[in-house]
């Protein structure tokens, strides 16, 4: 249920990069949605977020690639980040963000 005031869209992405050395890259699951969200999306608080972007701080997925020189994740595992905005059905990918 939405009570934005404006129509909801799904934005359509393009495929993720593939990781760079010391990335990784997740297939995000779930991401959290906290009450400072709403203040971002109602320009209550202004921190340069515009769209496309997405809400939340943390999500939780699965590791899709692992780029080079990266040790204690490989594809398959599950992961929850905590600095990677992101939405379900997105995938994020940044150095040592996860």
């Amino acid at each position: 249920m939405s009570r934005a005031e404006k129509e909801v869209v799904l934005l359509e992405l393009l495929e993720p990069s593939s990781p760079g050395p010391g990335q990784i890259l997740v297939a995000v699951e779930a991401a959290g949605v906290g009450p400072w969200d709403e203040l971002l999306n109602g320009a209550g608080w202004d921190v340069g977020l515009r769209p496309p972007a997405a809400l939340g701080v943390e999500g939780a997925g699965k590791v899709l690639a692992v780029g080079a020189g990266v040790t204690g994740f490989a594809v398959g595992d599950r992961v929850l980040a905590h600095e990677a905005p992101a939405a379900p059905g997105e995938a994020a990918s940044g150095p040592n963000a996860f």
